[in-house]
């Protein structure tokens, strides 16, 4: 959802904004939303709903006198899952504004001001082996969990945590019954970059690793 406030040249500010949360359905039951003074707790009141009622507060204020070129909001109702529908529309917005302005929350622990976002990078590998029973020939079955565990481990050493470069895998899953050679395997992996150098280096990172075992193969999607 997105209006315009006094559309004029030069371009508006673009004030970014996300109503959705990383809390699944049902959280409520645990978590409760409730007020303790001036406090409200609740899963979102954080990130990002107390940022959207702070910027509406914001422009009641300016009573009108809106800065040059107007301003933009524009609510997302999926970054939290990487606006998958929302992104053309905030790329459309970004290219007619002059400046951007995103009311995440400070960073917890230290309150500082968020001033830039890294770039993020989602990729998935399924790997295919070869089935064979653990027990009776195992030497007959290439496992796509040991394959995937090379992964895991590869992967996630591509990390530069000095330059601002994190990897993880975050989910794993594979395998049929415990007394069979695994021949399929998932795994998810995501990344974070500052630069665009260390997103196009993890790139072909992922895209060439490959098994040692040369009968499992590996699949990989994502970018």
């Amino acid at each position: 959802m997105s209006f315009t406030l006094a559309w004029t040249a030069p371009g508006p500010l673009l004030v970014l904004t996300h109503a959705d949360t990383v809390w699944p359905h049902g959280t409520l039951a645990g978590m409760p939303l409730r007020v303790d003074g001036e406090r409200l707790y609740g899963p979102g009141t954080y990130d990002m709903k107390a940022g959207i009622v702070g910027l509406f507060h914001a422009l009641r204020a300016l009573g009108g006198a809106w800065p040059r070129g107007g301003i933009t909001v524009l609510l997302s109702p999926d970054e939290e899952t990487g606006s998958e529908t929302s992104r053309a529309h905030i790329e459309a917005a970004a290219r007619q504004s002059r400046a951007a302005l995103v009311v995440e929350p400070p960073v917890a622990d230290t309150h500082a001001l968020k001033t830039g976002r890294k770039g993020t990078g989602s990729f998935t590998l399924t790997f295919s082996g070869v089935a064979s029973h653990a027990g009776n020939k195992p030497e007959e079955g290439a496992s796509a969990i040991t394959a995937a565990a090379e992964a895991v481990l590869a992967l996630q050493a591509l990390a530069r945590p000095e330059a601002g470069t994190t990897v993880s895998v975050g989910l794993i899953a594979g395998g049929s019954a415990v007394n069979v050679i695994p021949a399929d395997c998932t795994l998810q992996v995501d990344l974070r970059v500052s630069t665009l150098a260390e997103a196009e280096r993890l790139d072909a990172a992922v895209r060439a690793w490959r098994p040692s075992d040369p009968r499992v193969r590996v699949a990989v999607s994502g970018a």
